[in-house]
């Protein structure tokens, strides 16, 4: 099997495809010294860049126009879009990087059974010696995933290994080179004959519609290179095998009968059994985007649906709230569960791009989710990553969201001060483009004075208005750039302090300061006067010990810089985190307090007299809760910010609070 042809000859690198990205995204005239900024290049190294460009649009019948005054600019239509995005999708047509030429060639060495270092160098238009060059690099890929690369004068080079061991190792290596490289999965899927393609699609779309499901994007991208692939394999006499005992038990499943019947319908192979156990193995690896409403639709598998119900039923205990009885929640969780439970006991990645955002903007729930994950893992026998626990945490969250009354999602009352044509045009837009905050109104001044605002959490207006109850936020009706950085920031620093106020409900046995924050991790009427130093000084029993490296710091200052002071949900307080994969050794918590209150964060009055550093590795720990419930006491954060020696302040605790 081999690269297909095109007619496109040039070739572009990473760094040419961004810069044709960027023209392809701009709504006019980009300057040379602007695309030399992005790329960290000179200008020269641009202008030569864009004669390459133009060259490979050119071919494409693409016009590029270049002004002296003016910069340059691509003259597009849809069918242009169509034509690059083609160009692209061409393995061929991209110069990689070493790494990912290293991955491309694994790849390649993997789906064709037998090659030559000649033939490799061939296809990618290099020299047979530098191909050499990777092959070190190519073994050391298959050794990971338990394959043998062979070379043999009679043979050439060839790999050898179990063949299910080999189709993981198809779809790790090109998850990787897809990961960090302008090349997609689509390049790959298009390695494959059409026909080839359309039997795989087919299958798939046989199976979404008997069993009333829609797999994600994500998931669609991935199983249809699973199974080209595998339809490859079984083509050329490279079959899966099954201990009986796992082929009897899939044998027993209804959806085995569903995969059987489509196979026949949709392939003209011979389909051994043990590969319709592959099938469905993939297919229950898949993430599902929506599932039938009802139970008795889609067969669910019983073991899942208990573990979804145990998680119900701490969260239950957990909140206050009865989660068993959100049929919603239930239902999906438990088809989450499938898929993400069949991923890691195959060792497969879960990859969650929100994870950091869940951990930072929804603490409460995330926590909580942690904690019953904990105890899931002692149950299952088994570790979940981080990522997953996020996904839990947004099942649940979407759950509490429908169960309390106001939720996190933190309300805003648009008023009118300068007409309604442009109140409405503000509340339109933040309705566009902050979707995560409720819309209230618009209402006239007039109206202000008596209006319930009990639950409001923000008032936005376009003009001054002069209102004693709450404070107004003024803003441009467009919502300019600054308008939208500063209420994304009001509005999570409000979502956190509600789930802070959630989580101090929660009952937790009697503790002291000192049992959280050893004594010598407190420092005492510091002199500092910025927050970076300040949480740089307070991290230091954390580092001088080991619990945390540098990273972990930078980390730190690096949220405060994108997200603001949100971490001060209790006055005068910084409960400064980051995540453990910034660097974090075991659980700590070190504290800070300052002879003089700092404003923390840049752009913000928000002032701080204590800093309290938490790391935490995903190992179960109260600390946070506990430690929260004792600053929550009017008391001991008097007594804190006093404090002139620890004796003082050790034995603060949350019995009051």
């Amino acid at each position: 099997m081999f690269l297909r042809g095109s007619d496109v000859m040039i070739s572009l690198t990473e760094r040419q495809v961004n810069i044709l990205e960027v023209l392809r995204g701009a709504d006019g005239f980009i300057t040379v010294k602007h695309l030399s900024e992005i790329s960290h290049v000179s200008e020269r190294m641009v202008r030569y860049d864009l004669d390459i460009i133009k060259s490979f649009l050119k071919e494409l019948g693409v016009p590029l126009e270049r002004k002296q005054s003016q910069g340059i600019m691509l003259q597009m239509r849809s069918k242009h879009k169509a034509a690059i995005d083609q160009a692209l999708q061409q393995l061929n047509h991209l110069v990689l990087s070493s790494d990912h030429l290293t991955y491309a060639l694994a790849i390649r060495i993997i789906m064709d059974q037998e090659t030559t270092l000649d033939r490799l160098g061939e296809i990618y238009g290099t020299s047979k010696s530098r191909i050499f060059h990777y092959i070190p690099a190519i073994d050391e890929i298959f050794k990971k995933h338990g394959i043998t690369l062979e070379r043999k004068r009679s043979k050439g080079i060839y790999i050898t290994g179990n063949e299910i061991d080999i189709r993981y190792a198809f779809m790790s290596v090109i998850n990787d080179i897809t990961e960090n490289s302008h090349v997609d999965k689509q390049n790959f899927i298009n390695l494959f004959p059409k026909e080839r393609i359309n039997q795989s699609n087919a299958l798939i779309k046989a199976f979404e519609e008997k069993m009333q499901i829609q797999f994600s994007d994500g998931a669609l991208h991935d199983l249809l290179l699973t199974l080209c692939f595998q339809l490859y394999r079984v083509s050329k006499q490279q079959c899966v095998t099954y201990p009986f005992i796992e082929v009897k038990k899939s044998l027993a499943a209804p959806e085995f009968r569903l995969i059987k019947d489509a196979m026949i319908t949709c392939v003209p192979l011979q389909i051994p059994q043990d590969e319709i156990v592959f099938t469905l193995r993939q297919f229950k690896l898949s993430k599902i985007s929506s599932a039938p409403a009802g139970r008795t639709n889609f067969v669910q598998d019983n073991e899942t649906y208990r573990i979804s119900l145990f998680f119900a039923e701490e969260a239950s205990k957990a909140i206050g709230i009865d989660f068993t009885k959100d049929d919603e929640f239930i239902h999906g969780l438990t088809y989450h569960l499938q898929v993400s439970l069949n991923r890691i006991k195959h060792q497969l990645p879960i990859k969650n791009s929100l994870t950091e955002q869940i951990k930072y903007k929804f603490r409460f729930i995330y926590e909580i989710s942690r904690k019953i994950v904990i105890k899931m893992e002692q149950k299952l026998d088994i570790s979940f990553p981080e990522e997953e626990i996020a996904f839990i945490a947004m099942h649940l969250g979407a759950s509490y969201e429908r169960h309390s009354i106001s939720g996190f999602m933190p309300s805003a009352l648009i008023v009118c001060g300068s007409g309604l044509a442009t109140s409405s045009l503000l509340a339109s837009r933040l309705k566009v483009m902050m979707p995560e905050m409720k819309i209230v109104g618009p209402i006239n001044l007039s109206r202000l004075q008596s209006f319930d605002i009990s639950g409001i959490d923000f008032i936005i207006s376009t003009v001054p208005i002069d209102f004693s109850k709450k404070n107004v936020t003024v803003v441009n009706p467009l919502l300019e750039t600054s308008d939208l950085v500063r209420l994304r920031k009001m509005l999570f620093k409000r979502a956190y302090q509600k789930q802070m106020n959630d989580l101090l409900k929660i009952n937790q046995p009697a503790s002291t300061l000192g049992a959280l924050i050893p004594a010598d991790h407190i420092q005492l009427n510091q002199k500092i006067t910025d927050w970076r130093s300040a949480i740089a000084e307070a991290s230091h029993p954390l580092l001088d010990h080991q619990f945390i490296s540098h990273r972990y710091i930078d980390a730190m200052i690096k949220a405060v810089e994108e997200l603001g002071p949100y971490m001060v949900f209790i006055p005068s307080v910084a409960m400064v985190h980051a995540s453990y994969k910034d660097g974090v050794n075991k659980n700590g918590m070190s504290l800070l307090t300052l002879s003089n209150p700092i404003i923390f964060g840049d752009r913000t009055d928000v002032k701080v007299s204590i800093i309290i550093v938490m790391c935490s590795t995903k190992a179960d720990s109260d600390h946070f809760i506990k430690l929260v419930k004792i600053l929550d006491n009017k008391e001991n954060m008097r007594t804190l910010k006093n404090a002139t020696k620890l004796e003082d302040i050790l034995y603060l605790n949350n019995r009051n609070s």
